[in-house]
C-alpha cells in the first residue's frame, strides 16, 4: 500500500493577499451594486418623467443618474470601504462613473423600448457577476453567455479589486464611454420620435 504523502509538491504565493475575508467579495459586492442601482434609477427616472414633454424628459433622464449615482456611490464605496479596507476616493469615483454611464444606458434602451427592456437589462444585472469573472471564470458560464465576453465586463470588477485589495487595473473608461455615448444616443433618439423629427411609419 502507498504511503499518504502527496507525490507532488507545491509552492504558492499570493501576489496581492487581501486584507480580510470582506475585501474577498467586495468587488463582487460592489460590481452588482453598481449595475443593480443604475438599473433601479433608470427604472424610476423612466416611471417619473412619462407624459412629460420629449425634451424635458430627456434633460430629467439624464441629470438624473449625473445627481443620484454619486451620492449612491458615495454611501456604497463607504460600507465597502469601512468593511473591507482600499482606496475610497477612487472607489467612490469609479462607481459614481460607471453608475452614471450604466445609468445613461438603461434610461435610453427604457425610454426607446419600454419595459421590453427589462428582458435585457434585469439578466445583465444579476449575470454580471459571471460575466465579470467575480464568481467563476467566464469560460465556466453557461454557454449562451459567451458572446458577450468581447464587452469587457471583468475590466469592472478587475478595477474594484485594485482598488479594494492591489493590481494597478485602470479604469474601463472605452467600456464605460460606449454605455454612456449608446445611452444618450437612444435617448436622444426617443426625443426626436416623441416630437416628430424623425418620421414613423407604419
Amino acid at each position: 500500500m502507498p504511503d499518504m504523502a502527496s507525490p507532488v509538491a507545491l509552492t504558492a504565493e499570493t501576489v496581492n493577499p487581501s486584507a480580510n475575508p470582506a475585501a474577498r467579495i467586495a468587488p463582487f459586492v460592489a460590481g452588482f451594486a453598481t449595475a443593480l442601482a443604475a438599473m433601479v434609477g433608470a427604472i424610476i427616472g423612466w416611471v417619473g418623467t412619462r407624459g412629460l414633454g420629449s425634451l424635458r424628459a430627456l434633460r430629467l433622464r439624464v441629470i438624473f443618474a449625473v445627481v443620484a449615482m454619486p451620492v449612491a456611490a458615495l454611501v456604497m464605496a463607504s460600507i465597502v470601504t469601512g468593511f473591507a479596507g482600499g482606496a475610497f476616493v477612487g472607489l467612490w469615483l469609479a462607481i459614481a462613473l460607471l453608475g452614471i454611464a450604466f445609468g445613461w444606458f438603461a434610461a435610453g434602451a427604457l425610454a426607446l423600448v419600454g419595459p421590453v427592456a427589462l428582458l435585457v437589462l434585469v439578466p445583465l444585472v444579476f449575470w454580471q457577476a459571471v460575466l465579470g469573472g467575480a464568481q467563476v471564470q467566464m469560460t465556466a458560464a453557461p454557454v449562451w453567455l459567451h458572446w458577450l465576453a468581447p464587452l469587457g465586463i471583468d475590466q469592472i470588477g478587475a478595477h474594484y479589486r485594485s482598488l479594494i485589495i492591489a493590481g494597478g487595473h485602470p479604469f474601463p473608461w472605452g467600456l464605460a464611454a460606449g454605455a454612456a455615448v449608446l445611452g444618450l444616443g437612444m435617448l436622444i433618439l426617443r426625443a426626436l420620435l416623441v416630437r416628430g423629427r424623425i418620421p414613423v411609419t407604419a
